[in-house]
């Protein structure tokens, strides 16, 4: 009974890791790592946060858009990448990029809450979490990211793709490049 107990928590965790919707560790790019990133506004200072920012979508290659759950304010269930492209996008969809300093950016929800890598990154399971507002908090070393570009293709026909860094240097994945919504019991990550 013992051993059965601790290979069903064993398998529990396991999917709970392996199904999480956005990770932090890649090392190398792949189609995964790869997003786009749509200007839906331009840049301005949005005088409540004392930020300078832009409204923005970050689409997987695979033509899902990153979904901030409720908007933000998450810990467990924070980002869902299932909504398609042709489906449109609504507030949940919508992110803000704020320019910081050493060429960093950081992305924070249509609500203000930022986007914060657990830990810096480098993360399978409990990934980012949603709960620093920008009216109380200031972006910290686990909400700094960096933009990379990657072009796919040859000549003048090509496709550019935006990556988007964490600060511990891992990239963003978009687990099986999309497509992902709830992923079970966040609970059971280590």
């Amino acid at each position: 009974m013992k051993k059965l107990l601790m290979f069903t928590l064993f398998a529990l965790t396991a999917f709970a890791q392996a199904a999480e919707p956005i990770h932090t560790d890649a090392v190398a790019v792949g189609d995964w790592e790869k997003f786009i990133i749509r200007d839906r506004g331009s840049w301005h200072l949005k005088k409540e946060w004392n930020l300078h920012v832009k409204e923005i979508t970050i689409e997987t290659k695979r033509g899902f858009y990153l979904t901030a759950v409720e908007g933000g304010g998450q810990t467990c269930d924070v980002v869902h990448t299932d909504r398609h492209i042709n489906s449109g996008y609504a507030d949940w969809e919508r992110f803000y990029l704020a320019e910081l300093d050493n060429g960093e950016v950081a992305i924070l929800t249509l609500d203000g809450f930022f986007l914060t890598a657990v830990g810096g990154g480098n993360r399978t399971c409990r990934v980012l979490y949603t709960t620093y507002n920008a009216v109380f908090y200031q972006p910290g070393y686990a909400e700094r990211f960096r933009l990379g570009t990657v072009r796919e293709g040859y000549g003048p026909i090509y496709s550019e793709y935006t990556t988007i860094i964490a600060p511990s240097g891992n990239y963003l994945t978009a687990f099986r490049g999309g497509e992902q919504g709830r992923y079970g019991n966040c609970w059971f990550c280590p």
